[in-house]
């Protein structure tokens, strides 16, 4: 494979690969949000019931609050269960968008017209050969 060859794959596999790391980095985030909701409602339970009994809405202000205090948490990225997950599952997105570049690349001439709109740098007689 020549140089400018290797170069287009390598950037049409990022132009690939970006939107999909940038969907699994929401997707973790929001899987730690969604954790830490649930631990927070969890250790809610544990506390003791006040003596006056439950006000109405209660339990959707408590809710909310431990939506809004997870969301936070999972932004702050201190407890690192999102970076876990992300650091876990984005060799796989981007080994599947490497794949998904190969199969645009494939072929025995290079469609020029069909780089060129994706970025990819050619000149007018490049053939493929995708074998590494």
């Amino acid at each position: 494979m020549n140089g400018s060859l290797a170069v287009g794959k390598a950037i049409l596999t990022a132009k690939e690969a970006a939107p999909a790391l940038q969907k699994l980095k929401r997707a973790t985030r929001d899987m730690e949000a969604l954790f830490l909701k649930d631990l927070l409602s969890i250790m809610r339970r544990s506390l003791p019931k006040p003596p006056f009994g439950e006000a109405p809405g209660k339990a959707i202000y408590e809710d909310l609050f431990d939506g809004a205090v997870a969301d936070a948490a999972a932004k702050s990225g201190r407890f690192g269960i999102g970076a876990a997950l992300y650091q876990r599952l984005s060799p796989s997105v981007a080994r599947e968008a490497a794949q998904r570049a190969r199969s645009l690349l494939a072929g025995t001439l290079f469609d020029t017209d069909r780089a060129k709109t994706q970025g990819v740098p050619v000149d007018s007689n490049s053939r493929l050969d995708i074998k590494g």
